[in-house]
């Protein structure tokens, strides 16, 4: 199926942060990259941008040293069978077809293929849903005086179950929800709900931080756990993220998002001598900010101490600061995520 081709279009002088928020307006999650002249020269997909992230490109840097030169195309006069032989390649999302001239006439997108409902079901029952929702809800109170905030509502249902929701319908079935704060309100609710029947819990008896709970889990060397807290609301094809975990032999994935900031005023540099050398009129800061869902396999659990209070900050930066742990962000766009405690901020 051949597809618009000017959504999917990106210079190679574009920078990674234009490119990101093209590629989560793709059906394909790819684009193809061109020189000044309009010429091919080649593809870039959403892992290669996970990539340089993890590379420690900048988002102002440009594609030009991180898209596949050596890419797969058709010429226009292509046959069947070089079709056939293409389009069987498990990796490639699109096709772009040229001319002699190395400009793009169409592209054929192989997503129905590669990126439809059945396929994008987990069917890894190694993975464990963890929902931390012990917390006090500091941020919403005085809502939170009263109800726990996984069960304050948003769209009639309680935060909680959009979170369960988003893992269930992507074909997780395991789940274990950490309780603290009011935890006798959230057991009873949970007693409730009919499709929720075999829920897990973990209870503290003393505040054990973000994620100290998870040193009263089974471990499991063998095992992923994936983490959420329980007020961010997520739309995106998860089967994506575990399949990158697993590929890339990650201890560590934690989904992230572009946040784009405009400070509303005018905003001087100066120099080490304290001489004003700029003034930028309201600038933009972008930011790679995490969204608290992070894939860990059970080595990075087992670095929970049992009883210790402990935030997720503390774990990250351990494993940052170690050799012997790959850890990778996966960026998704700011369209695949709501956080819903912001709607009860005060």
């Amino acid at each position: 199926m051949a597809i618009v081709i000017n959504h999917i279009l990106i210079r190679s002088s574009a920078s990674i942060k234009r490119a990101i928020k093209k590629i989560n307006f793709s059906k394909s999650k790819a684009l193809i990259v061109l020189d000044a002249k309009e010429k091919f020269l080649g593809t870039i997909t959403d892992g290669d941008i996970r990539r340089a992230i993890l590379k420690n490109y900048k988002l102002d840097n440009s594609i030009e040293s991180i898209y596949q030169k050596n890419s797969f195309f058709l010429k226009n006069n292509y046959s069947r069978s070089d079709f056939k032989k293409l389009s069987e390649k498990k990796e490639l999302r699109i096709i772009p077809v040229l001319n002699n001239s190395q400009k793009v006439l169409k592209v054929i997108d192989l997503s129905n293929k590669n990126l439809d409902k059945k396929t994008s079901i987990i069917k890894d029952k190694n993975i464990e849903v963890i929902i931390m929702a012990g917390g006090e809800g500091k941020r919403m109170q005085p809502y939170t005086y009263v109800i726990p905030k996984p069960l304050l509502p948003i769209e009639k249902k309680p935060m909680i179950e959009h979170v369960l929701d988003f893992f269930k319908n992507n074909g997780l079935k395991s789940f274990v929800v950490s309780l603290n704060y009011k935890n006798k309100l959230l057991k009873l609710y949970f007693k409730n709900l009919k499709k929720y029947k075999n829920i897990k819990f973990i209870e503290e008896k003393k505040s054990l931080g973000t994620v100290g709970s998870l040193s009263m889990l089974k471990k499991n060397k063998s095992k992923n756990y994936l983490i959420s807290n329980c007020d961010m609301k997520f739309n995106f094809k998860l089967k994506d993220l575990i399949d990158t975990h697993s590929k890339n032999k990650n201890d560590a994935t934690i989904v992230v998002s572009l946040k784009e900031e405009t400070i509303p005023y005018g905003v001087f540099i100066t120099n080490n001598d304290g001489k004003v050398i700029e003034m930028l009129e309201k600038p933009k800061h972008s930011s790679m900010i995490n969204l608290g869902l992070y894939l860990f396999n059970g080595k990075v659990i087992n670095l929970i101490e049992k009883n210790r209070y402990t935030d997720i900050n503390e774990i990250i930066l351990k494993i940052l600061n170690n050799n012997k742990y790959k850890v990778e962000l996966y960026p998704v766009h700011e369209d695949n995520w709501t956080d819903m405690s912001l709607l009860y901020k005060n």
